[in-house]
């Protein structure tokens, strides 16, 4: 299993993810040399058919309580390892990506802002500095009644994911999904600030970016509208000078899982999700 998670990542490496498997085992100089000194083609295709993360005995009763039960304990060890490897800068982001899946899943998801348009929703909250990950969640629509049934409103789901780093005076950045003004009072009360775009019938603050652009914004790291000077030539207001240093935080884990994803074709999502659990580790 070792050797198989050690291909997986030499061809994420070498960004071969899409690459047809007959096309890197095969016995002419475009092939990967070493690959087939780790394992065959048979054997690699062998072992991602068989793999599977939970024992299919009793799955059909944990089906009743959780939708996620096929990965659950893996997901959840991958994630609390995560938590406890890294201690996390002061600016941390909040954000989606979309795990691309064309297959069968009760919980699949079409983004039409998205690149992939259909696959597999993991909220995210990573390091705004160094795009580390340290905590996540997949988002499986309304769960059955038990231990797994949780709130999915964008305030609970954004006070789940960022519980780790109530008071510790760290600020989290998100878009206006998952921001709102009772949000950000209820952070503040556990020493967590926000900056965040927010939608215009909540207006906090807003700047006119260019004549059709309008941005507008929510603060409680920041106490006026200072505008950031460089060099004594005034720019942008500090808000949004904090906030275009401090979102990209998932975007760009997101953009360096995918330029170097592990992923193969599969019609599985748990086999999706354990990929993308593969490409953030690779990552972290």
């Amino acid at each position: 299993m070792k050797a198989l998670f050690g291909v997986l990542y030499i061809i994420g490496a070498l960004k071969n993810g899409h690459r047809s498997t007959k096309d890197m085992w095969k016995s002419d100089s475009c092939n990967i040399d070493i690959l087939k000194c780790a394992m065959s083609e048979k054997r690699f295709l062998f072992l991602l058919r068989c793999i599977r993360f939970d024992d299919i005995r009793g799955r059909e009763e944990r089906k009743k309580l959780d939708k996620m039960t096929h990965i659950r304990k893996v997901f959840d060890d991958f994630t609390m390892n995560c938590k406890k490897s890294y201690a996390l800068s002061e600016y941390v982001t909040l954000d989606e990506k979309l795990q691309s899946f064309g297959g069968r899943c009760p919980f699949r998801q079409y983004m039409p802002n998205k690149p992939a348009k259909y696959g597999i929703k993991i909220f995210a909250l990573c390091d705004s500095v160094n795009c580390y990950t340290s905590n996540l969640e997949v988002y499986v629509r309304t769960q059955p009644a038990g231990p797994y049934s949780v709130n999915n409103s964008a305030a609970s789901i954004t006070k789940r994911m960022v519980n780790i780093i109530y008071n510790s005076g760290r600020n989290v950045t998100m878009d206006n999904w998952f921001t709102s003004i009772p949000l950000a009072d209820d952070l503040l009360k556990k020493k967590v600030t926000i900056i965040g775009t927010i939608r215009k019938k909540q207006e906090r603050i807003s700047y006119k970016a260019n004549k059709n652009k309008i941005v507008i914004l929510i603060s409680t790291m920041h106490h006026d509208k200072q505008i950031a000077q460089v060099n004594k030539e005034k720019l942008k207001p500090e808000i949004i000078m904090d906030y275009n240093r401090t979102k990209s935080g998932v975007d760009t884990m997101d953009y360096m899982t995918e330029n170097y994803t592990v992923a193969r074709t599969s019609a599985r999502w748990p086999l999706t999700i354990f990929y993308a659990l593969m490409n953030i580790g690779g990552i972290n």
